[in-house]
């Protein structure tokens, strides 16, 4: 059941929950319901919070539950990452390294084993009461698509030290936290130098010293907590290192409502440490979109996601075929194989390099029965790597018939989808690269995006991105004569 590639698993924060997600999961994979059941007891037991309803809910996305129901959906997020690692598991596929971003390390360390899927949601519940006690309005966060430095000097001008960096998830893309009042001033000032702040859907300004009353009472509600050594490395992207043995959890964790984060930074790491599939274990693609960004340098490298309502969606069992996993069936035929083992024990010794060491064998043991047998024969495929199939192409629209009112709604949604952005940011005048830190690279990309949905023809000769650098202008060629050119 342990997968044989270097995968790393990211278990998503705030907004990682889609329409129908936990439906989804629990009717695709029927083994994950006793795992829903419990966290669904502790919510209830906790706060009175009826997790159950989410599993035969198609219709409330996190939206809805942030204005409706905002504790219902922090265990929702919770739920969504728990069952779809576990999801991964009985499909053969593991993650040898797991990162949480911000809220998604508590899922992150639960599911590596620090603690149970049980006493995991306990931790969620806590962490809900603690911030509950703070005043309704204690701030908001904001998405700005600079880097550090510019956000930096624009926040000097607004002079006021509560908006505080929050984190930073790319290199063009940080986020602001702080109370009300001064978010509001920053994002005008932010307006006024030409930069579009987007409003993220979180409850509280996470990340920022306005959360310090809610740190102590976090750690001293966790005390009754059981953790265990994690049998799965886990990386922080707040800590900016791996979890320790020795680690005071119950203090991490509640420091982490006040400390930044650096994801882009630990996507980095784990790459520079040969792990080069990362699979998004919860709602939505926002970490597979963020990742593709910080290593758009390279190529050697698949990012996916297990919503299936996602562009980047798969299934469970193919995570497991591209990251070569190996089923229960046969990790328990293996064991037999050795003998004088129990499951717990080769199990361990499976996360720790068994799968390596299984591997090299049966190459070597291959090699050789060539060698004796003269076999020439070629590897099936022409090649060992599992490969990532081709996403389908969306369905081509002519522009025919279309206004151009038209044909701006639909590539606004198109861009939206593909930037994590909502189409209201995309304005006639908004600057592609300066406003939304859209590089040429991905503004090509984007293009030929447009080009196979309106099914525009391939027009080659003279074209160049930096002659449209508005979303105005864009649309423009989109519905004029000129035609984009694919890459």
């Amino acid at each position: 059941m342990i997968s044989t590639a270097s995968a790393v698993y990211l278990f998503p924060g705030q907004g990682g929950y889609s329409k129908g997600l936990l439906a989804r999961v629990t009717q695709r994979y029927p083994a994950t319901g006793d795992l829903f059941d419990e966290i669904a007891d502790v919510a209830g037991d906790e706060l009175g919070v009826d997790l159950g309803r989410l599993r035969t809910d198609h219709d409330s996305d996190a939206a809805e539950l942030l204005r409706d129901a905002p504790d219902l959906l922090q265990f929702a997020i919770y739920a969504g990452s728990v069952l779809t690692e576990a999801a991964l598991r009985e499909a053969g596929a593991i993650g040898l390294l797991h990162i949480g971003h911000s809220f998604g390390e508590i899922a992150a360390l639960t599911t590596a084993g620090a603690c149970s899927v049980r006493d995991g949601a306990r931790i969620v519940a806590r962490r809900i009461q603690a911030l509950n006690a703070l005043s309704p309005d204690t701030g908001f966060m904001a998405s700005v698509p600079v880097d550090r430095t510019r956000a930096t000097a624009l926040l000097d001008l607004l002079g006021d030290s509560r908006v505080t960096i929050a984190g930073q998830n790319e290199d063009q893309q940080v986020v602001i936290a702080g109370p009300v009042d001064a978010m509001t001033a920053a994002c005008a000032v932010l307006a006024a130098a030409g930069v579009v702040s987007t409003r993220l859907p979180t409850p509280y300004p996470f990340h920022n010293a306005a959360l310090q009353p809610a740190v102590a009472p976090f750690a001293a509600a966790l005390k009754d907590i059981t953790w265990m050594a994690p049998s799965i490395p886990v990386y922080s992207p707040i800590l900016g290192r791996h979890y320790a043995a020795t680690d005071d959890l119950p203090t991490l964790l509640a420091g982490h409502l006040v400390q930044p984060f650096a994801f882009h930074d630990s996507v980095r790491a784990a790459y520079a440490n040969g792990h080069d599939v990362f699979v998004e274990c919860g709602g939505r693609q926002v970490l597979t979109d963020i990742t593709a960004r910080v290593l758009h340098e390279r190529s050697d490298w698949t990012a996916v996601a297990t919503d299936d309502s996602c562009r980047r969606g798969v299934s469970a069992e193919r995570v497991a075929l591209l990251t070569g996993g190996v089923g229960p069936a046969l990790v328990t035929q293996l064991r037999h194989l050795i003998g004088e083992t129990s499951a717990e024990e080769f199990d361990r010794y499976w996360v720790a390099g068994g799968h390596d060491v299984v591997a090299s064998s049966l190459r070597a043991g291959l090699a050789a029965f060539r060698a004796s047998a003269g076999s020439t024969v070629a590897p099936p495929g022409g090649s060992a790597g599992a490969t990532h199939p081709a996403p389908a192409e969306p369905a081509q629209v002519p522009v025919g018939g279309l206004d151009r009112g038209a044909v701006r709604e639909q590539l606004a949604r198109l861009y939206g989808d593909a930037l994590e952005y909502p189409a209201e940011v995309f304005t006639e005048d908004v600057s592609l690269e300066a406003d939304l830190g859209v590089d040429s690279v991905k503004q090509t990309d984007l293009l030929a995006r447009a080009a196979r949905h309106f099914g525009l023809p391939v027009n080659p000769d003279g074209f160049s991105v930096a002659n449209y650098p508005t979303f105005g202008r864009v649309v423009d060629l989109i519905t004029g004569s000129r035609t984009p050119t694919t890459v």
